[in-house]
């Protein structure tokens, strides 16, 4: 034993680029092994190795894979061999240690789950994510569609054969590669633009694989109609029992391709493969749909595992955002089943009224843009993705507004929220949002979001007012009878002054107005020859008129409407809130005869976090063509935004930090707040207006 001991604390891993000469070493463990992932495929590993920078290494006959996500932090699949898995573990964690990272493996299926809790007792966190859960279906069940629950399969085909009788199915040569790849990029062309990012990433692993098709040893099939392509399809073994197919491409136009080419391919691979595996749907609804829709034998969840130790367990937490339960966590989209679950949990950490609950679920709540966390049976987290348009540097930008981020009470301080920002920064970073914005709910958030990369880039300055006189007479007559479309058009451009504002649509408006009139308030607006001079959005409490938002075309105006409210509602206090810069807050009673100003207080009223640092410098380069600058910057949690940016005659151009040396002699070193403080506080004309986002 002791003998034992001291070789293994010698043994270091070299790993090595996975390159085709790589497949006999990597499948000799691979097809014997216990774990039937699509990540396990040799041909997976091969063809998307441009992207994580994949390598392996075989150490006392085991086989160790790394990778590297968001550029630079290290990923490993867990080890399969002869070695004892908890010195394979001990050995990846030292590995992980020597490259400054914490030990995280990906791709952990249940089995491997278990193997590492019987290795390690309660040292792994499990999270699991349900948009990278495999499908696993019975070769037979795809080959023959036999039985009810495939009769609307079976009418597919059937309606495909007689619409088309000149259909051919044909093996996937290395003859027909030419034609496959002006297929794919005909379909890839066509997709939506939301998976633009992830779509370009698998042209590149699809021309990669099909360049080198018998060395990867795939197998795959085509569908034509006439001499034209419709369907193409590959895969290639991942155990001795199970084939994967990593690629299925067919005209949607044509009914029943994706059937047909389905079935074919099923029918064409070998009966000693009790399994196929068909990957993951990665979110995307209709790909869930279709996938569900085959009846898969098992929906085999996997899961990112982090190893904790007692000493860094706090920073881990934070990096990981993961939990020292027993159950495993899911973080996945809601579905419409669990509306009523994420209301109840808004309704314990809010609770707000329920009319603006109902509002809310009935206007803005959609399933697809709510990440939930799920342990065991219970939604323990939530979080809402409202898209807005930034106006930025006299273009639009796509911007998340985060709402209703919540966590049961008792669940809070396991990392739950942090589990769930972190995963969606990812999904909207993919869906080309280059911001996220938020309004913490109280206070004492401000510090444990900037935990998260926000930074507070808006600010309001708030006015308490005692009336104590007779206001003069105005000619502004007060109107609240103004459709939403004329509100939004009106108020976008009387706020056309601030060159960084959220932009906000008819139906964005309309909801404001309905929450603001559950209040007890509305929104007013005075106006000449059908244009408006000023919008205010009011709430009154007992003696006190609450203005929430208002602008105006000048100060004068400002004054007007301010007038007539206080005639209407007759306040003895007035309560308003204005950007911060304004001075028209200061010099009021100038206008005002019959107001007197009490205090003025200058609050944070918003945060924003940078998820795509990369094109939105971009932007900045293009916006400001004669600004210089080199900025090295570092974010923890979204390492793909690491580098250092050269911003030079309209461009910016980004180097990753591993290639630019600590040496490298740059005008700013920021983190990403620091970044944010410089391009929202520092570059900007006037200050950031954020308004109306349902937050009061």
């Amino acid at each position: 034993m002791y003998l034992r001991i001291c070789s293994f604390f010698r043994m270091e891993i070299s790993f090595r680029p996975i390159i085709l000469e790589s497949r006999s070493e990597i499948v000799r463990y691979t097809l014997s092994g216990l774990y039937r992932n699509c990540d396990f495929a040799f041909a997976n590993m091969y063809s998307w190795q441009f992207l994580y920078g994949s390598e392996y290494a075989v150490v006392e006959d085991t086989l160790f894979v790394r990778f590297y996500i968001d550029n630079h932090r290290p990923a490993y699949m867990i080890p399969q061999g002869a070695l004892p898995l908890q010195d394979s573990i001990e050995m990846l964690q030292a590995d992980a240690r020597n490259l400054g990272h914490a030990l995280c493996l990906l791709g952990i299926s249940e089995e491997g789950r278990t193997a590492l809790n019987e290795a390690f007792p309660e040292r792994f966190r499990f999270v699991v994510e349900r948009d990278y859960a495999d499908y696993i279906y019975l070769r037979e069940d795809l080959a023959t569609l036999s039985g009810k629950r495939y009769q609307s399969k079976r009418n597919h085909i059937n309606q495909f054969v007689k619409k088309y009788p000149d259909y051919r199915y044909l093996p996937l040569t290395p003859e027909l590669v030419p034609e496959c790849l002006r297929f794919g990029k005909l379909w890839l062309d066509g997709s939506q633009p939301e998976y633009a990012e992830g779509l370009s990433n698998e042209r590149q692993a699809i021309t990669r694989a099909l360049a080198h098709f018998d060395e990867l040893g795939l197998q795959g099939g085509t569908l034509w109609v006439g001499d034209k392509m419709v369907a193409f399809t590959y895969g290639s073994p991942i155990t001795r029992d199970t084939f994967g197919v990593h690629v299925e491409k067919a005209d949607a136009s044509v009914d029943g391709a994706y059937t047909m080419i389905n079935r074919e391919f099923a029918r064409s691979i070998p009966g000693s493969y009790v399994y196929v595996n068909r990957e993951e749907d990665l979110g995307i609804p209709g790909l869930r749909q279709a996938k569900l829709s085959y009846q898969p034998f098992r929906l085999q969840e996997k899961m990112a595992a982090f190893y904790s130790h007692s000493e860094t367990k706090d920073k881990e937490e934070v990096l990981s955002g993961s939990t020292a339960v027993s159950d495993p966590l899911i973080l996945r989209r809601a579905t419409s089943a669990d509306k009523s679950a994420v209301m109840d949990l808004w309704q314990t950490c809010f609770h707000d009224d329920p009319r603006f609950l109902e509002l809310f679920f009935s206007r803005k709540f959609s399933p697809d843009r709510c990440c939930v966390v799920v342990r065991g049976e219970r939604l323990c987290a939530a979080l809402q993705h409202l898209p807005y348009t930034l106006s930025l540097w006299g273009g639009e930008e796509p911007m998340s507004y985060w709402a209703g981020l919540s966590t049961y009470p008792e669940e809070r301080g396991r990392g739950f929220m942090g589990a769930l920002m972190t995963h969606a920064f990812t999904l909207l970073c993919r869906r080309g949002f280059l911001l996220v914005s938020l309004i913490p709910a109280e206070k004492s958030l401000y510090d444990y979001y900037g935990r998260f990369g926000f930074e507070t880039a808006f600010y309001c300055r708030k006015y308490l007012y005692e009336i104590n006189g007779v206001l003069p007479a105005s000619d502004a007559v007060l109107d609240n009878t103004f459709d939403s479309e004329w509100l939004s058009g009106e108020w976008c451009r009387l706020t056309m002054a601030y060159s960084c504002r959220v932009l906000h649509d008819t139906d964005d408006f309309d909801v404001v107005r309905t929450d603001v009139r559950l209040a007890g308030g509305d929104v007013w607006a005075t106006s000449v020859a059908g244009t408006a001079t000023a919008v205010a959005v009011v709430v009154p409490r007992g003696d006190s008129l609450i203005i929430l938002d208002i602008c105006a075309d000048g100060e004068m105006a400002m004054a007007g409407i301010i007038s007539a409210l206080c005639r209407r509602y007759s306040p003895r206090r007035l309560s308003l809130s204005l950007t911060d810069g304004s001075e028209v807050g200061e010099i009021l009673p100038s206008f005002l005869s019959g107001i007197a100003l009490k205090s003025s207080e200058r609050e944070a009223s918003g945060m924003t976090r940078i998820i795509d640092a990369e094109t939105l410098l971009g932007r900045y380069a293009d916006a400001y063509p004669n600004r210089t600058h080199t900025i090295r910057l570092i974010d923890d949690f979204l390492p793909s935004n690491s580098g250092i940016y050269t911003i030079k005659e309209g461009r910016s151009e980004k180097q990753p930090l591993s290639l630019s040396g600590t040496d490298t002699v740059c005008d700013y070193d920021f983190d990403v707040r620091a970044l944010t403080r410089w391009l929202f506080l520092e570059k900007i004309d006037t200050a950031p207006y954020m308004s109306l986002m349902l937050s009061e």
